[in-house]
């Protein structure tokens, strides 16, 4: 995404980027489902270019956006899952794998490393 918008000090008036603009992003995942659809395995890349055309508030903002811009980042993810009974299913993933120290544009906050992730669903009728 891109915006501009005319900033007006005095007579002057001059094209400054919109504040917190996300940067180009890209979800990239492969998924196999086995033939009976009671098992299954994904893996995903997210990418993020680094977001360094900012506005003056964002400049002014460095508790959010570190100086001169926030940096790209990828991280990938797998994760798995699995219908043992009928009714329940089991998952479980790995995020983050590489554990990639980042930020997403304007958060305020970096997200988590290395994470584990396990669920269930259990859907049963009475």
């Amino acid at each position: 995404m891109a915006g501009e918008a005319d900033t007006i000090v005095g007579n002057e008036v001059s094209r400054e980027p919109l504040s917190r603009i996300q940067p180009a992003m890209s979800l990239l995942g492969i998924r196999w489902d086995s033939p009976s659809r009671k098992i299954w395995v994904e893996a995903t890349v997210t990418i993020a270019d680094e977001q360094d055309r900012l506005s003056p508030e964002d400049e002014l903002d460095t508790q959010r956006i570190p100086p001169g811009g926030t940096p790209g980042y990828t991280t990938y993810a797998f994760r798995a899952g699995a219908e043992p009974l009928d009714g329940l299913k089991v998952f479980a993933g790995v995020e983050n794998i590489m554990d990639t120290d980042y930020r997403i544009h304007g958060s305020g906050q970096n997200e988590a490393g290395t994470s584990v992730i396990m669920g269930a669903d259990w859907t049963f009728y009475l």
